[in-house]
């Protein structure tokens, strides 16, 4: 559900689909002054009740629109939605109508400000954009007032429209999703203003501290400690920090905090949890039920192969929660100078690639493996049109999906080559392979490829990548040769394969059709290298 939002004189309301706000917006909506900017006319009946079913349809969760009253006058409606692009962008966008009583005294502007700040402190958006009629210059104006850049125009709403955006400088990215248990809510943690309030107390709580810092942190060691813990969340693929909220009571009450982490990389690795309650709730078991959880997605989804937790000597009551959800005692150890008891599980289903782990300058290639987390990325790519139109021209049914899969599983029990995920960061913006490939000859070469996601194109990865995967290809497995081939009119890989020092070698028969073909050898690579 959407909160009640304040700016400095107004009161922002959710739209409730009521007499009296219907009243309103059907008033905007009949007016030729408002609709003059926003369809050109205004509303009939009978658009008027197509219009609240779509407005039904987009307001929904945290999204939508709001009613913008000063005191018990309504002055408008403001909104924060999706914005339908002719090229299914990623984008949601403000806007307003406002009653025509109301124009000139600034509201837009102050209203999409508000707008703006709910977006990026309790959504995390990365960026909020609007658009405008071209001849709407009082509205341009107001985005600009709050902070959004004009930029080229945008197909959008079946037009070509004057496009403005605004980037969140605090924005995390989050590849973690929101964990439901009996009884509480897991929010991953997204280093806003409103849950940094609940984290901060905790901080600063003797109760809480006594056996994670020994003492509260001071304010010093806070302002230090949040932006690194953001960093750290930013980095770290599926892992990070959720506040847990109780879903008992008609708003939802925070009760501490739980993580997952890894260890740095210059460090063995290791997965270890920690979980932080308020004082108030102790004793009910709230923590053995919450790790438990987190214990579940860190091996049905992040195929971790073990996870650790370690706590004060003293911490009895963490100890028994730990070992009551099947973690086992495995040694004391010395951590930040203080004797701590330490616990492990491990995951008796993981699954292990044979394969190592690629690094290039900006990305880490994690080797193929059929677990939930990997599946998700290549079902979206290959139910994505964008992508599979220089793949197999066409997206992929679910046999076809199906069959895909199990065609990396076995590729990847093979040693050496394979299938990779490619992550920046906590981001997955891809899949890369290095295979074996035979074309209608009977010939056999290793291929490299890739497919990426359609918002990351355009930024040199898939050179970068094939590059990489050239160097392990060359060094680490000692191939002779290194192929690819492309559709004919991918004018795009073909330019990566070149820049990742492959060469056009004319054209091959694969998949039925004569397809451009390029190729570097060993000896080349050495020589170049």
């Amino acid at each position: 559900m959407k909160p009640i939002l304040h700016t400095k004189r107004f009161t922002l309301y959710p739209w409730l689909n009521n007499p009296e706000h219907n009243q309103h917006l059907r008033q905007m909506m009949q007016s030729e002054d408002v609709q003059k900017y926003i369809r050109g006319h205004a509303y009939s009946d009978q658009e008027v009740a197509e219009g609240f079913i779509k407005m039904q349809k987009s307001d929904t969760g945290k999204f939508g629109m709001w009613m913008i009253y000063e005191g018990d006058i309504c002055a408008g409606m403001c909104l924060l939605k999706a914005l339908p692009t002719e090229a299914n962008l990623s984008y949601y966008e403000t806007g307003y109508w406002l009653k025509p009583s109301h124009w000139g005294m600034g509201i837009a502007g102050e209203v999409a400000s508000r707008m703006v700040k709910y977006a990026f402190d309790e959504l995390n958006l990365p960026c909020v954009v609007g658009v405008t009629h071209e001849d709407n210059i009082a509205s341009q104006k107001s985005l600009e007032k709050a902070g959004l850049k004009r930029q080229d125009n945008i197909k959008a709403y079946k037009l070509d429209l004057p496009f403005f955006i605004i980037n969140n400088p605090h924005h995390m990215s989050c590849n973690k999703p929101a964990i439901q248990t009996e009884r509480f809510r897991l929010i991953p943690w997204r280093n806003n203003p409103a849950q940094n309030k609940s984290i901060i107390w905790m901080m600063k709580s003797a109760k809480v501290q006594k056996y994670v810092n020994g003492k509260p942190y001071s304010d010093n060691i806070i302002n230090q400690a949040l932006p690194a813990m953001a960093a750290a969340t930013n980095q770290l693929r599926g892992f990070g920090i959720w506040m847990i909220y109780d879903m008992s009571a008609a708003q939802d009450i925070f009760v501490g905090t739980v993580f997952l982490k890894s260890t740095p990389a210059d460090q063995p690795l290791t997965y270890e949890i920690g979980f932080w309650l308020k004082p108030e709730f102790w004793g009910k078991g709230i923590a053995a039920e919450v790790a438990d959880h987190i214990v579940i997605y860190a091996f049905e989804q992040l195929n971790l192969p073990h996870i650790v937790g370690t706590t004060e000597l003293e911490n009895i009551a963490s100890q028994k929660t730990l070992l009551n959800i099947g973690f086992t005692q495995i040694a004391d150890a010395i951590e930040d100078g203080q004797n701590r008891s330490q616990y492990k599980i491990t995951n008796k289903n993981h699954k292990k690639s044979n394969k190592p782990i690629l690094h290039t300058r900006r990305f880490t290639l994690l080797p193929w493996v059929d677990c939930p987390e990997f599946t998700h990325h290549m079902t979206e790519m290959m139910q994505n049109a964008e992508v599979q139109k220089y793949v197999y021209e066409h997206t992929l049914s679910d046999d076809e999906m199906t069959a895909q899969l199990s065609r990396m599983t076995t590729i990847c029990q093979q040693p050496d080559l394979g299938y990779w995920m490619i992550f920046d960061n906590d981001t997955c913006v891809g899949m890369a392979l290095l295979k074996p490939a035979e074309n209608q000859k009977g010939q056999y070469w290793a291929e490299v490829g890739y497919w990426l996601k359609p918002e990351f194109w355009g930024q040199a990865i898939a050179a970068e990548v094939a590059a990489g995967l050239i160097k392990y290809g060359f060094k680490m497995v000692e191939l002779d040769v290194i192929n690819a081939i492309t559709l004919p009119d991918n004018i795009g890989s073909q330019k990566s394969l070149l820049n990742a020092g492959l060469i056009r070698r004319g054209t091959t028969e694969a998949h039925d059709q004569q397809l451009p073909y390029f190729e570097i050898q060993a000896a080349n690579y050495k020589t170049s290298s």
